[in-house]
């Protein structure tokens, strides 16, 4: 859990999945979030395995979340402790919170600047108002639920999406494997208590074309 622009974020991480924003890529802290699968590389590896685009696909991930992190670290260092990317084949979604949209702004341009990005979904929010500490515990609590639902259910790969709440909105990324996949995913975090609004971009497998949230 961390504090963006005075607003407490948390973040669902998915085995598998490049997730940067904390520096975890980089080696660099800064967040507590809710991670699945423990953190034995074995168990990244099974899983990065099981995913739809294999180790090779996640290893592509894992180098761009580290050249956004770097970009981010280059320009303002305070980017890691504001904003999150979370990278799925390329497709990279931007949360965060900030005063001022100059810095947004910034931060979308660097990611665009990193090779293999091939999408980019930018949900930063712009918010002069802090938020309270029952906020960062509602956020928690959602990301934490959202996580043992999506995991536990057998009809779904959980291993093939991210999600990251901000502020009660929860922001999903990943594939289904079809209609009724993707139904299941949206419904599990749309029936969470505390949250406010969904945003999907999750496409279908096979799909091309960019999913509309």
């Amino acid at each position: 859990m961390k504090r963006r622009g005075g607003l407490w974020r948390a973040a669902v991480l998915r085995h598998g999945m490049a997730v940067v924003g904390l520096g975890l890529a980089s080696g660099l802290s800064g967040c507590a979030a809710v991670a699945m699968g423990g953190a034995a590389m074995g168990t990244g590896v099974i899983s990065a395995a099981r995913q739809d685009g294999g180790l090779s696909g996640a290893a592509e991930d894992l180098k761009i979340s580290s050249g956004i992190g770097h970009n981010w670290l280059q320009f303002d260092a305070s980017f890691i402790n504001t904003f999150e990317a979370s990278v799925r084949e390329g497709r990279v979604l931007v949360t965060g919170v900030v005063a001022e949209r100059g810095k947004a702004d910034d931060a979308v341009r660097l990611v665009w600047q990193v090779p293999g990005v091939r999408e980019v979904y930018n949900e930063i929010e712009i918010i002069p108002l802090p938020g309270t500490l029952a906020d960062s515990s509602r956020d928690v609590w959602i990301a934490s639920q959202l996580n043992s639902r999506l995991l536990f259910d057998a009809e779904i790969t959980s291993v093939n999406y991210v999600a990251d709440v901000t502020n009660g909105v929860v922001y999903l990324i990943g594939v289904a494997h079809d209609r009724v996949e993707r139904d299941r995913v949206l419904g599990h975090a749309r029936n969470l208590k505390y949250v406010r609004r969904v945003v999907s971009y999750i496409r279908f497998k096979g799909d091309t074309e960019r999913p509309s949230p």
